[in-house]
């Protein structure tokens, strides 16, 4: 008789082993059923995005994610509006070069994204040009003058901040909306009076010896370029959206702590001479945080929208901010 419990009592602590090892199999099986099989973010290398040109040289985010079965996919999708439509069609999942104008108005049209962290400030990255030979100098000599930049971007909005600073307005030059590429070939044929400009364009028109600098950003703007994310993939992946952002910190460190093999793969990447790559290096700032000097910039950019009616007067830009930003995953 007690041989019988014996072995009913062994087969009961077998069963429930095995049940339990079976458990413990599947455990791993369900949490890799819960998340996506692909991340889809975008890819700005230009016009000197180094630490996306480290991160995908060496294949930091496939590393970051493969362990869960998570393929990482590239999308060479530049264009600010073009990066928030896929978000808004769910096609991709990480804007990650995104310039605030572009998140600010698609925020504002109802788009579903999130910044969650800053990209870069170059205020030095944008210049206003005149051709070499113009008698132009100061920005308050171009009142009445043909000015071109393309309309609402950063280039805009520093020709708006320079403008103000001199007592202008854009109400007072003839502004002609052109792809800044255009803009920068037009003052270097003196068929424009003035344009502003970003990098590297900026520099290449200035030492060709056609155009000359006549003011940048510095004191008027910061450039701000930030990282957003669809909205939903944040609220049902946060533990993605931080790894995320551990892995584009890990890229802006090995910038900061392997510069020259760095630069290198910008320019290569690029297809830059070294040297001017050395040379525009230093007017970016890569920090990620969102702090007062980022939401601040948030704010005055929003304020720019609202002045050339790309933005809504009547849009509470307090409240859009606060829609808009979500630095809780970098903490």
């Amino acid at each position: 008789m007690m041989t019988g419990i014996r072995k009913h009592c062994v087969w009961l602590l077998l069963i429930t082993l095995l049940l339990t090892l079976s458990g413990c199999e599947k455990a791993p099986d369900q949490r890799t059923a819960d998340l996506p099989t692909e991340i889809n973010a975008t890819y700005v290398a230009l016009p000197l995005n180094v630490p996306s040109i480290v991160a995908k040289k060496q294949q930091l985010f496939e590393k970051a994610f493969e362990p869960d079965g998570i393929a990482f996919n590239y999308h060479n999708i530049v264009a600010g509006p073009a990066q928030t439509e896929g978000l808004a069609a769910g096609s991709i999942d990480f804007a990650s070069v995104l310039g605030g104008t572009s998140a600010l108005l698609a925020r504002a049209q109802g788009v579903g994204l999130k910044v969650i962290a800053n990209y870069s400030m170059s205020p030095r990255g944008f210049g206003l040009i005149v051709p070499a030979e113009a008698t132009t100098t100061t920005v308050a000599d171009l009142k009445g003058k043909k000015v071109a930049t393309a309309k609402g971007t950063i280039a805009h909005q520093l020709l708006a901040a320079a403008l103000d600073k001199s007592g202008l307005s854009t109400k007072d030059i003839q502004f002609l909306h052109m792809e800044l590429a255009d803009a920068a070939t037009a003052v270097q044929a003196g068929q424009l009076d003035a344009a502003v400009v970003g990098e590297p364009l900026l520099t290449k028109a200035v030492s060709s010896g056609k155009a000359r600098l006549l003011a940048d950003g510095e004191g008027l703007i910061n450039a701000q370029i930030v990282v957003a994310v669809r909205e939903e993939f944040a609220q049902k992946y946060p533990e993605l959206v931080r790894r995320y952002l551990e892995v584009q910190r890990q890229a802006v460190n090995f910038v900061r702590e392997h510069q020259d093999e760095a630069l290198a793969a910008a320019a290569e990447e690029n297809k830059m001479d070294l040297e001017a790559v050395r040379t525009i290096f230093p007017k970016y700032d890569f920090s990620l945080d969102l702090d007062a000097k980022a939401i601040g910039e948030l704010k005055a950019t929003a304020e720019f929208l609202k002045q050339v009616e790309l933005l809504d007067a009547n849009v509470n830009v307090e409240q859009l901010i606060t829609d808009l930003v979500d630095d809780s995953f970098l903490q």
